[in-house]
């Protein structure tokens, strides 16, 4: 990467003024490099960087040029700080008495503050990055040999610090897991010590733990550079370096997914179990790790982890992951897991029969030349046999080196690979092996070799040796962390709520929702109860789910998807023509499998993206079915808190009239309490399903009056276009002008015309509504028109418009007077803040009789009279401002 010297740090290169100590000293206004004398460079740096922020006129002019505190010295001080107060623009650096002050102006960012502020937050990385850069690095040569032995002096104390507060950092830390402010300060300590094998070695060991392989290389290169040719590396140093080596062969060798993973979010005392069978399975003795948890909760991600830090360990990982489809092949598990062992050698020292009956199992290209006439061998005793030849070769392996095994999706082993895993749990008695298995437990029937492991509680440990850990969702915190990790810092902040909903603290559901939402393939739904755009993957992994399911309790569940919300048990019977123990006993199948939860005395689909994919896999005929079951229901109980659910099922349904009726009745409802976007939603149904044309004119208007009021500019504009053509047809001119004039405001809010084309459109409206009479709507185009001139600044043209205002202040139209009130006090933009008040209060007093839209916008217009004037009526302001809030928020 190639360095701009020429412009300051990006992370703070958008300050009006940056002092850069470590890099210069250099000066950055408005981000244009200032050319300093060194002298000048000198004394900045001097008094910045000094410990205080402060030093005594004497000790500069030693530190400077060497000279005595007399006259003839302090003049010359004198015209140096002038010149660099004059060169810079603003005062760095200020006299207090006999003392030379570092002063900040506003907006001014100084590294050194930086720097000591990273130390303060934990951020030892950058602040090591900038120690090791050096305190003034840039400026050359020195103005004396006091003032570079100061220089030298000063930048080995800000290292040392650095050094000081990782070393405590790093000695306090968790050895089991590392804190994030652990990581730092290894990376901090590497940085300032690249030569230490100390400190390489935590460097190369937190990397690697994060799964920074590559960037764990980087380091231990970084380390031999460091070292004489005649010099080796540290032996521990290598040794690490082997073992990382293995990890990254390790994942390529199982075809796992190299792409780069979100760090492992939560399981902190899972790990910390897995840690300590680890040191416990390196000693000696078995140990046995059941890891349970539903499809997706995360369990391959822990695996993947306790295989890294196993390698890290010394062990030796062998890894398989069985399929499904490969279920009835024999061992198969075991044979993927010794893929990338060399056994022909283990295999020679065992001898026979046991060498033919191993042999006779693993590949050929396992076994170097034939495997030998396999000794006959009683069918009786066959498993046996085999089971014991197996033994002893992983028996073998655990003597040269303590053994990971891990079998993940153990429910697709096949019999004998289970009987296998199962004799050498019960019988080992050799050196360290440790045996993981990842398993959904609903999967397996009773009666299968599996339930063994699948009856294993997290209570605590079944039998020594046997321990189980439950994964299950995320904590709140947990799963916002992990979307931090997911998502780009300018994701806006109501998708990340929206996001972490849908994926419901679940690990790969978050991590699915948030790679579809960056890619563009998720979009947030934009009314109530439309399903979700499931990802691929979770489609796979919910479709098998419902295959488990039996088809009458799918049915049950197709009714909860198309209602979206919980119901009673006796209401979805009803719903579903089902007998009530018929249900229950379905509500009790589809709980088994995660598609219902029980919330107090009613049941539904816990998830969002399980109602959708439940939802999605209904047919059109049947859904229409089903929502019509719904509205009727809804409809006989005549309940007056449902008249938006009503609206969406008979639209869903196909039932036109009744989607008509109740989403104008659900439309003025949400009005009636300021939810703008939601009626704007019922409006839309109303306007999809009207068959008379006047009906759906002046939905369109009341539509698009909602998108503009919700400032959705983007979809209102056409909306408000497409209104003012119906209402036109159907003979409605006055709401036809309003609409007009509110699209003028749209198209002038996303500068999609010319002013000059937006001034030509509002005033042909207004000229129009003149001819009608219809001084309300003079008014709003006369208002749209001021804010146009103002925004072209054409004075003449906001003093014809102020002159259109007065006239209308007589008019008979209560609407067209309080306009014209609150237009007038826009005078105070222009100082006159003596009509201004007056208009604005005359707008408040004559918006009592309208409705909120006018009430508010006085309100606000009254405040920013208030503002303007600045007249220290500060609780009048905030009392205008509170009237304001309360009235937006009703």
């Amino acid at each position: 990467m190639v360095i701009d010297l020429t412009a300051p740090s990006p992370e703070y290169r958008h300050a009006p003024c940056v002092v850069e100590l470590f890099r210069g000293p250099r000066v950055f206004v408005d981000g244009a490099l200032v050319s300093l004398s060194g002298f000048q460079a000198s004394l900045l740096l001097l008094v910045h960087g000094h410990q205080r922020r402060r030093i005594r006129r004497s000790d500069a002019l030693w530190l400077l040029w060497e000279s005595d505190d007399e006259p003839r010295a302090r003049h010359r001080l004198r015209q140096l700080l002038h010149m660099l107060r004059r060169r810079v623009g603003r005062e760095l650096v200020a006299s207090e008495g006999d003392d030379l002050v570092a002063a900040r102006p506003e907006g001014t960012v100084v590294d050194l503050e930086v720097f000591r502020a990273g130390i303060e937050r934990h951020r030892l990385r950058d602040a090591a990055r900038m120690a090791r850069e050096g305190l003034g690095s840039a400026l050359g040569r020195a103005p004396g040999a006091a003032f570079e032995q100061w220089l030298e002096g000063r930048a080995l104390a800000l290292r040392r610090e650095v050094l000081e507060h990782a070393s405590r950092i790093w000695d306090a830390r968790d050895p089991g897991e590392p804190s994030e402010e652990a990581v730092e300060a290894a990376e901090a300590l590497f940085l300032l010590q690249p030569g230490d094998p100390v400190h390489v070695y935590r460097a190369i060991e937190v990397r690697a733990r994060e799964g920074r392989i590559a960037s764990a290389e980087a380091a231990f290169v970084a380390y031999t550079q460091q070292l004489g040719e005649d010099q080796p590396p540290d032996a521990k140093v290598l040794e690490l370096m082997e073992r990382v080596r293995a990890v990254e062969k390790g994942v390529a060798a199982d075809h796992l997914v190299r792409r780069r993973h979100a760090p492992l979010v939560g399981r902190k005392p899972e790990l910390a179990l897995a840690e300590r069978l680890l040191k416990e399975a390196a000693a000696e003795g078995f140990r046995l790790l059941v890891i349970r948890g539903d499809a997706g909760i995360g369990k391959s991600r822990f695996v993947e982890e306790i295989r890294r830090r196993a390698t890290l360990s010394g062990f030796r990982d062998l890894h398989a992951a069985p399929v499904e489809i490969e279920r009835q092949i024999g061992l198969n598990p075991i044979i993927d897991a010794l893929a990338g062992v060399e056994v022909e050698r283990h295999l020679d020292a065992l001898g026979q029969p046991w060498k033919a009956v191993v042999a006779s199992v693993l590949p050929s290209h396992a076994i170097q030349g034939p495997p030998g006439e396999i000794p006959p061998i009683q069918e009786s005793s066959l498993s046996r046999r085999l089971m014991d030849a197996f033994w002893m070769l992983f028996d073998a392996l655990a003597r040269e080196q303590p053994v990971l095994m891990t079998v993940d999706d153990l429910q697709w082993a096949d019999r004998t690979t289970l009987a296998m895993l199962r004799f050498l749990q019960r019988r080992w008695e050799g050196p360290g092996f440790m045996l993981v298995c990842a398993m959904r437990p609903e999967t397996v029937r009773s009666d299968h070799p599996l339930a063994w492991f699948a009856d294993l509680t997290g209570d605590g440990e079944e039998e020594e040796g046997i321990s189980v850990v439950e994964l299950c969702g995320l904590t709140e915190e947990e799963s916002e962390r992990l979307i931090r990790h997911l998502l780009p810092d300018d994701t806006p902040p109501h998708a990340r709520r929206y996001l972490l909903q849908l994926g419901a603290s679940h690990p790969f559901y978050l991590t699915e929702v948030a790679k579809d939402y960056e890619a563009g393939r998720l979009t947030l739904p934009e009314r109530a109860l439309d399903a979700v755009a499931v990802p691929v993957s979770l489609q796979l992994i919910l479709r098998t789910r419902m295959e488990h399911v039996g088809e009458d309790a799918m049915r049950l569940a197709h009714v909860l998807s198309a209602r979206g919300r919980p119901m009673r048990l006796a209401h979805l019977a009803e719903v579903a023509r089902l007998e009530l123990e018929q249900c229950a006993d379905f509500v009790e199948e589809l709980s088994r499998w995660d598609f219902v939860e029980a919330t107090g005395a009613e049941f539904g689909i816990p998830h969002e993206l399980i109602r959708s994919a439940v939802y999605q896999s209904i047919g059109d005929a049947r859904r229409a079915y089903l929502h019509g079951r719904i509205a009727g229901f809804l409809e006989a109980s005549g309940s007056p808190d449902v008249v938006g659910e009503l609206a969406i099922h008979f639209d869903r349904a196909g039932e036109r009239e009744k989607a008509v009726h109740y989403g104008r009745l659900a439309a003025e409802e949400v009005l009636q309490s300021g939810a703008v976007g939601s009626a704007a939603q019922y409006f839309d149904i109303v306007v999809a399903n009207a068959d008379d044309e006047e009906v759906r004119a002046h939905a369109t208007g009341d539509l698009a009056r909602c998108l503009h009021m919700d400032r959705q500019i983007q979809r209102a504009n056409p909306t408000l276009e497409l209104a003012a053509t119906r209402l036109r047809k159907v003979g409605a001119t006055r709401p036809a002008l309003r609409m007009e004039i509110r699209r003028v405001e749209g198209l002038a809010e996303l500068g999609a015309l010319p002013l000059p084309d937006l001034l030509e459109r509002i005033t042909a409206v207004k000229e129009e509504a003149e001819t009608q009479e219809d001084w309300e709507a003079v008014a709003l185009a006369l208002d749209v028109e001021l804010h146009l001139h103002h925004r072209a600044g054409d004075l003449q043209g906001i003093s014809q418009v102020f002159e259109a205002f007065e006239r209308l202040r007589s008019c008979r139209d209560t609407a067209a007077r309080c306009i014209a009130h609150m237009g007038l006090a826009m005078q105070a933009l222009f100082g006159s803040y003596s009509a201004a008040p007056r208009a604005a209060a005359a707008a408040i007093h004559s918006s009592q009789f309208l409705d909120k839209e006018y009430r508010l916008k006085a309100l606000v217009r009254a405040l920013l009279v208030d503002l303007l004037r600045g007249c220290g009526r500060k609780d009048h302001s905030r009392r205008r401002l509170s009237d304001a809030r309360v009235l937006a928020q009703n």
